[in-house]
């Protein structure tokens, strides 16, 4: 698989087979241009979550309410990347990357969703198993 973010050299390069990695390849311009990438990606879905209709339909309380769902979300997903084998040998700038892939499926995931259909946080654990 080769993702390649923004133009800006930012390449991600590794094949995986048989849960092994067999080719790594990372070109960073800066981790700081990448840090900042992840915060507003990270804000952008908090926003998402602490919106008013997403407030009521929800009953989401406070942003700390919204804050604990997106973590929760955040870890769930990263942990199912975690599971593989070739992922935990990645550096921690693959990590960076990977986070990255993941908050972008996570935002349009919440783009997509119906709000008013997720009652609980279990609830919404079970639609992605």
């Amino acid at each position: 698989m080769k993702v390649v973010l923004d133009n800006q050299q930012l390449v991600l390069n590794f094949q995986i087979s048989n849960l092994k990695t067999q080719n790594k390849l990372v070109t960073l311009n800066t981790k700081n241009k990448i840090t900042d990438q992840l915060y507003q990606m990270q804000m952008a879905i908090l926003k998402i979550l602490d919106s008013t209709s997403s407030k009521q339909k929800l009953n989401l309380g406070s942003k700390n309410t919204c804050e604990i769902i997106y973590h929760n979300l955040f870890n769930l997903f990263l942990s199912k990347y975690l599971a593989f084998n070739a992922i935990q040998q990645l550096s921690f700038f693959h990590l960076i990357f990977i986070s990255r892939i993941v908050l972008e499926g996570l935002l349009q995931i919440f783009l997509m969703l119906d709000f008013g259909l997720l009652y609980k946080f279990n609830s919404f654990v079970k639609i992605f198993g």
